[in-house]
């Protein structure tokens, strides 16, 4: 019965899983695909109603089944390019500010101990390259936003 569907009437509902069921997600509604992305707390909460605790792939497809028959999600629609690629970028950001940090400490430890000079400068060098690094992720975001706004404009 599944291959006499056509991709308008097929209704897809998965969990969200980190960034993992992203590709899956746009893929599927780029066919035409109605696609909805369920929370998972919402999903086990449903499991447990019915009094379904085990988990396997099998038991969790039925439920996902019956929670998509039952509470009928809202369909999905994915981020513009924009706002995806602005994600990507202030995600990029974050994880160059982690790195930043973790190499100031090193550094403040290694100016506190007795640390060779050759060591402490490849981290201040570190430090150079994320620090320049991050600049060049700030000037893609304030570009984005300006191509953000210019297009809110002409809308």
């Amino acid at each position: 019965m599944q291959n006499q569907c056509t991709t308008d009437q097929t209704h897809i509902v998965m969990e969200a899983t980190s960034v993992y069921h992203e590709n899956a997600a746009v893929t599927l509604h780029r066919a035409g695909c109605v696609v909805c992305i369920a929370n998972p707390a919402k999903v086990r909460h449903f499991a447990q109603a019915l009094s379904i605790i085990s988990k396997t792939d099998k038991a969790d497809s039925d439920v996902l089944a019956r929670f998509a028959a039952l509470a009928n999600p809202k369909p999905w629609q994915p981020p513009s390019e924009q706002a995806q690629h602005l994600s990507a970028l202030l995600a990029r950001r974050d994880a160059l500010a982690v790195d930043l940090q973790r190499e100031q400490n090193r550094l403040e430890k290694a100016q506190a101990t007795l640390t060779p000079q050759s060591v402490s400068d490849s981290i201040q060098a570190s430090i150079t390259f994320i620090q320049n690094a991050i600049c060049a992720i700030d000037q893609d975001i304030q570009a984005q936003i300006v191509m953000v706004k210019q297009n809110e404009t002409l809308c």
